[in-house]
């Protein structure tokens, strides 16, 4: 029993650990860095906003919702369609209508400089 339970503290410890590090592709959620270098690099939108963009998507999306987005703005489709397809329509819904609200939110906040 004791080595079971040392084998799941483990396991769940490696997991918090992996997904604070971002690591991983898009599915696996990446991390608010990833964000902002794809956003800078897909969008004309300043430093500040893909940086306020990236935190809010972090704060506001389902894991799976980030990722999505996150694949979207890396221009990775295949990723993006596979979370797509396995998401409920409530957190697809969210993370497509995401840069379509979220840059104002942004730019109301000082972060479009």
């Amino acid at each position: 029993m004791k080595t079971q339970i040392t084998a799941f503290a483990t396991l769940v410890f490696s997991a918090t650990v992996l997904s604070a590090c971002g690591g991983g592709g898009p599915e696996s959620g990446g991390g608010e860095a990833r964000f902002v270098a794809a956003c800078k690099s897909t969008t004309n939108m300043p430093d500040a906003m893909c940086d306020c963009l990236a935190s809010k998507a972090k704060n506001d999306l389902t894991s799976d919702g980030f990722a999505m987005l996150l694949a979207s703005l890396e221009e990775d489709r295949g990723a993006a369609d596979r979370l797509r397809r396995s998401m409920p329509l409530e957190e697809v819904t969210q993370a497509g209508m995401f840069m379509a609200t979220a840059p104002a939110a942004c730019a109301a906040e000082g972060h479009n400089r």
